[in-house]
C-alpha cells in the first residue's frame, strides 16, 4: 500500500519544491512531478526557461526554513519516501543523469512535500552511497529504483551495502515497460 502511496503522491499529489542546501547560489530548478524527473534523462531546466509558471510554486523552505521546522509544523507521523533512476554515470551527451527523490508525506494529508530532488553523473557506487546518506538522514519508509537492465544489480548491491553499514530501510525494484 506504500508504494501506492509514493506513486499516486508523486504523480498526483501538490509538490512542494526544494532549495539547494549545498549551494544556495544555485538557481531553484522546476519539477512538475517527481515522476517527470525520474527518467526524465535530462538536464534539469531553470525556472525561467520551463513551461509552467514560478508563481504556482508554493517552496516550504520559504516559510519553515529547514526539515526539522517543517516536521514540527506538519507532523512527524508521516513516511519518508524515496525514488531513484540510476544511470551508468558516463559523461555523455544525454541520459547519463541519476535521480534520486526524497519525498515527505505528512499522515491524513494529500501534501506531498519535496525534501531533495537530487540529480547528478553519478556511478552506481556512487548513487548508493548518497542514498546511504540520505537514509541515515530519513527514516525511509519505502525506497524504490528503476531496474531495468544493470539496474537491477544496483538495487541488490543498495541492500547489501546498507545492510553493512546497519541502515536498513526496504528498497522495492520497478521494471520500466514504457520508453522514456
Amino acid at each position: 500500500m506504500l508504494i501506492v502511496r509514493l506513486i499516486v503522491a508523486a504523480l498526483i499529489g501538490p509538490l512542494y519544491v526544494w532549495r539547494n542546501f549545498d549551494n544556495p547560489s544555485l538557481q531553484r530548478y522546476a519539477i512538475g512531478s517527481a515522476a517527470a524527473v525520474l527518467g526524465a534523462g535530462v538536464t534539469p531546466i531553470a525556472m525561467g526557461q520551463c513551461g509552467f509558471a514560478e508563481a504556482n510554486f508554493q517552496y516550504w523552505d520559504d516559510k519553515y526554513g529547514d526539515v526539522e521546522s517543517l516536521l514540527d509544523a506538519v507532523g512527524r507521523d508521516g513516511d519518508f519516501v524515496g525514488a531513484c533512476d540510476p544511470s551508468l554515470g558516463r559523461k555523455t551527451g544525454r541520459g547519463d543523469y541519476t535521480a534520486i527523490i526524497i519525498l515527505y508525506i505528512p499522515e491524513g494529508s494529500n501534501t506531498t512535500y519535496v525534501i531533495a530532488a537530487d540529480i547528478a553523473r553519478r556511478t552506481p557506487d556512487q548513487a548508493i552511497e548518497r542514498i546511504i546518506q540520505y537514509a541515515k538522514m530519513y527514516p525511509f519508509s519505502a525506497f524504490v529504483v528503476e531496474a531495468n537492465n544493470f539496474q537491477a544489480l544496483m538495487v541488490d548491491n543498495l541492500i547489501r551495502r546498507s545492510e553493512e553499514v546497519g541502515v536498513s530501510f526496504p528498497v522495492y525494484p520497478i521494471t520500466s515497460r514504457s520508453n522514456k
